[in-house]
């Protein structure tokens, strides 16, 4: 444990703080703002940014929790009419926030990689991890928590590996409630689960199938379980399809971010090539010397 903090400590000092930040700065930062400042029954109805709440609950709790800390940080960055609020305080906590997040990174990688190996192979995969240039440039600069989400997807699947089929379904099913674009892993656990955990197999018996029933029931109540304790409070403030709409819809924002992005990228990738073709070819299109 204490080799870990002081591996995300040697990141954070190897990061400078003030960086390039993109609108995902200001997305966060106005979650903070909107899990601390209002009532739960308004989260998902806020519209005072166009950066409105459109993660599933789990994360809208972590960034209530986050947001506690936050308060000592600088308070001003917890008022959801204060847009675009950047201040030293508030750009520091937030990147603080990412790389403390790291530390779940590493030690999913460090549990997968023992699981799967010995204790050294556990601190190299850990090591891995964490100096991938993607999650670097993705969480960090860009700015995203997405560290600290595949360190519970890597403790997910440890857990599956080490035959703790249940808490590994419980993480996963948690992982979903946090953020919905694992949602294409799905598929992959409901095969490895029905086929592994449940003994399903096709074209055997009377019926024509062979399942475990109990294990299929207990590992259903697991799952349910997860999702009810994550939806019951968004459910009791008549927020459920509203959240639905927000996480299955993309913004009209974004859209706009995106295209923009896409355009600039793609006149500098003209541009590039006008610039370098004739650098590149050159050399092949000149006449050869003379004999």
């Amino acid at each position: 444990m204490a080799v870990s903090v002081q591996i995300v400590l040697l990141r954070l000092a190897l990061i400078p703080l003030d960086l390039y930040r993109s609108t995902d700065f200001e997305v966060h930062r106005n979650w903070l703002a909107i899990t601390h400042s209002l009532p739960l029954s308004s989260w998902y109805y806020e519209e005072a940014s166009p950066w409105t709440l459109d993660y599933p609950p789990l994360f809208a709790a972590f960034e209530w929790v986050l947001s506690q800390a936050a308060a000592f940080a600088d308070p001003e960055m917890l008022r959801v009419a204060n847009l675009e609020y950047a201040s030293w305080a508030t750009v520091v906590f937030q990147r603080c926030s990412v790389v403390a997040g790291d530390l779940l990174l590493v030690l999913g990688a460090r549990r997968l990689g023992s699981t799967l190996g010995s204790s050294a192979q556990g601190w190299s995969t850990a090591l891995l991890a964490l100096v991938g240039p993607g999650l670097l440039i993705v969480d960090h600069v860009h700015f995203q928590y997405n560290g600290m989400l595949f360190g519970v997807l890597l403790f997910s699947i440890a857990d599956l590996e080490a035959g703790r089929i249940y808490r590994g379904a419980a993480l996963f099913a948690a992982l979903l409630n946090m953020k919905q674009i694992f949602l294409y892993l799905a598929p992959v656990y409901f095969v490895f689960l029905l086929r592994g955990h449940c003994g399903c197999v096709f074209g055997v018996g009377p019926l024509g199938i062979r399942l475990n029933f109990g294990n299929l029931v207990r590992l259903g109540l697991t799952v349910l379980a997860v999702f009810a304790l994550a939806w019951l409070p968004i459910l009791a403030t008549g927020q459920g399809m509203q959240m639905v709409r927000r996480c299955t819809t993309l913004p009209t924002e974004y859209c706009r971010s995106w295209d923009s992005g896409r355009i600039r990228v793609h006149r500098r990738r003209l541009a590039s090539q006008r610039c370098m073709s004739p650098l590149c070819c050159g050399p092949c299109l000149r006449r050869p010397p003379s004999p």
